[in-house]
């Protein structure tokens, strides 16, 4: 017979040290060659030089969700290419927005679609720490000063990182709710009909942009006595426009 105990359980919840304003948002766009949902229910890449889309490989789907979790890990803003990924930087709008297409023209072209059950979303998120790294900091502080035989778990959750633009039809609304949506899948209602109907005819997905928030910020001194010097990087917590994210840490005997 094993039994777990929980020894301490505690989630720490990340709260701005700057003002917003100071640290943030950069709007970004994936770029052509991203394997993303571009108004269809499938992932497309946009062709060059005008030519339309093409829906995208498994391989070259998985490849890009790889290097996404990798990013991600390494804390590397959205925008940084997986060739270019040691170079981390503080940058504006004009490198963040890496599609052919403005952030307006792919908004226009939302609207003008006719589909009932269209979706465009975007995605607010954080980078400038390597979170592996922090992970293996807090383990290691948790292991110097309590020496006993257990697990270590870890997590760090993000809430509300996403906004959802939907249609203001009825079956729309229906499918926002969480709760309806269960029990349409409870009762079969769900599956098949209204994914089917949703996937094949009347979906429609927009993923190709968000807003990006850094942990870090490159900031100059002031005054005649640090003329010429280097920038100096200041690290952050922050709580943006609503969104929470925060550290869960537990151990269990």
């Amino acid at each position: 017979y094993t039994e777990e105990v929980t020894d301490f359980d505690f989630y720490i919840d990340v709260h701005p040290l700057l003002p917003i304003s100071f640290t943030g948002p950069v709007h970004w766009s994936v770029s052509d060659s991203a394997p993303v949902y571009r108004g269809r229910m499938v992932r497309e890449i946009e062709l060059p030089s005008g030519g339309g889309k093409r829906e995208a490989t498994w391989s070259e789907s998985r490849q890009y969700d790889k290097w996404r979790s990798e990013r991600v890990t390494q804390g590397l803003p959205p925008w940084i290419p997986r060739d270019n990924s040691n170079q981390f930087r503080d940058v504006g709008s004009a490198v963040a927005l890496r599609s052919s297409k403005t952030l307006r023209q792919w908004a226009d072209e939302y609207c003008a679609s006719p589909k009932l059950l269209k979706e465009f979303v975007y995605e607010k998120v954080l980078y400038g720490w390597n979170m592996k790294q922090f992970e293996e900091a807090v383990r290691a502080t948790i292991s110097s000063t309590y020496r006993r035989d257990g697990s270590i778990t870890i997590s760090f959750d993000i809430k509300n990182s996403k906004v959802y633009v939907r249609p203001q039809n009825i079956l729309s609304r229906i499918l926002s709710n969480e709760l309806l949506k269960i029990l349409l899948t409870i009762f079969f209602i769900y599956w098949p009909f209204i994914w089917l109907y949703k996937r094949f005819y009347a979906g429609g997905r927009w993923k190709v942009c968000g807003g990006a928030y850094s942990f870090r910020r490159e900031v100059t001194e002031d005054g005649p006595e640090t003329m010429g010097k280097k920038k100096k990087r200041w690290s952050v917590f922050k709580k943006a426009n609503g969104w929470r994210n925060g550290a869960t840490v537990s151990s269990i005997m």
